[in-house]
């Protein structure tokens, strides 16, 4: 098992993904920036590879995220 596996109990990948939507997170908690900017500013080149990544890690669409965060 690699090393940073055996620390974090995840892969290298998963912990950068979590890291960037949970940046992601926060930016559409905390602004009113087009999701689109939040997706490159989260590291991410591609909509469609964000948004499939944001709904892996938080199971709804960034949307759907900020609008909870809305409303209530």
């Amino acid at each position: 098992m690699p090393f940073f596996q055996k620390e974090h109990k995840k892969s290298y990948f998963d912990f950068i993904k979590e890291l960037r939507i949970g940046h992601a997170c926060k930016l559409l908690r905390d602004t009113d920036r087009p999701i689109l900017d939040i997706c490159y500013n989260s590291g991410y080149n591609s909509w469609a590879h964000f948004s499939k990544q944001f709904k892996v890690v938080t199971k709804a669409s960034p949307l759907k995220y900020r609008k909870q965060f809305r409303t209530g």
